[in-house]
């Protein structure tokens, strides 16, 4: 994410971002709507062999 891109990576992982860290942004949607959300995008990556 552009929000952290100037800083350095000791000063990143003093915040607990690693290489890796997804940053997410949600809405004021149900939460079950941003958990079914959340599992279809996972499902996908697994499927395209990418996790």
């Amino acid at each position: 994410s552009t929000t952290h891109s100037q800083e350095t990576p000791e000063e990143l992982e003093d915040q607990g971002i690693h290489e890796g860290t997804i940053r997410l942004s949600i809405g004021t949607e149900h939460i079950d709507d941003i958990l079914a959300d959340l599992q279809r995008g996972f499902d996908a990556v697994r499927k395209a062999g990418l996790a």
